[in-house]
């Protein structure tokens, strides 16, 4: 190859690293450019009296402990990496049991049928479980049970 081919080369994959390391920080809310549009998630006290205590995390983020009075929501957003290997999952308390599960993750199925507009998702802790928002469908769907 020709030295000039070769600095075209080099250059190209220097231009690609600096593209993909401003991606890499799409799921930072500070980030400058983001491919993905923000995804807001909202986790939502369903219990008739008593107090949802959780704790939610990413690979990345800690987005510390929170304690829901009846009726209450934890709401987040964020932009899902440019790899659709954004993982967001939550420990949830309260006095009938625990459970921890994830919230968000990239499958090809969870955000279009389980986000509106595939952005939006909604948790609710009730007595019986924890459900998501089943947007495809119009209605909460079981995820779940809790662990006593």
């Amino acid at each position: 190859m020709e030295r000039n081919t070769v600095a075209i080369l080099f250059q190209s994959c220097v231009l690609l690293l600096a593209l993909a390391a401003a991606m890499a920080g799409a799921g930072n809310d500070d980030a400058k450019f983001n491919l993905y549009p923000k995804t807001h998630v909202v986790i939502v006290n369903g219990f008739a009296t008593d107090m949802l205590h959780i704790k939610c995390r990413s690979r990345d983020d800690d987005l510390g402990f929170h304690n829901l009075s009846v009726g209450q929501n934890f709401e987040f957003t964020f932009h899902p990496n440019f790899w659709h290997s954004t993982r967001i999952w939550c420990n949830f308390w309260w006095n009938g049991g625990h459970q921890s599960g994830d919230v968000y993750w990239w499958d090809h199925r969870f955000p279009q049928d389980y986000c509106v507009s595939d952005r939006h998702c909604t948790w609710k802790a009730q007595e019986d479980g924890i459900y998501s928002y089943n947007a495809a469908k119009g209605i909460f769907e079981k995820w779940y049970s809790w662990v006593k």
